[in-house]
């Protein structure tokens, strides 16, 4: 998958199989988060971060910024 501007491609994968606000999406994106590289979840946030940079008024909103602090938290985690 390419990296478009305004996409975030965080938003792939096992937790598209639930949907977004759900306990289950939650719980589904960060067991993912505990088998991505560190590497993996910097990008994840940048490109995050940028789609909501691109497109602030984007229905997906809270679903990149928790995508952020999930990719956050963990990799608080492995640092402590």
């Amino acid at each position: 998958t390419t990296n478009q501007p305004g996409r975030c491609i965080a938003a792939q994968g096992e937790r598209e199989m639930s949907l977004y606000g759900t306990g289950q999406w939650h719980s589904n994106y960060k067991r993912e988060c505990r088998n991505k590289t560190n590497d993996e979840l910097i990008y994840i946030r940048l490109d995050c971060r940028e789609a909501i940079r691109a497109n602030p008024d984007s229905p997906k909103l809270q679903q990149y910024m928790d995508e952020i602090n999930y990719c956050s938290e963990e990799l608080f985690k492995r640092e402590n």
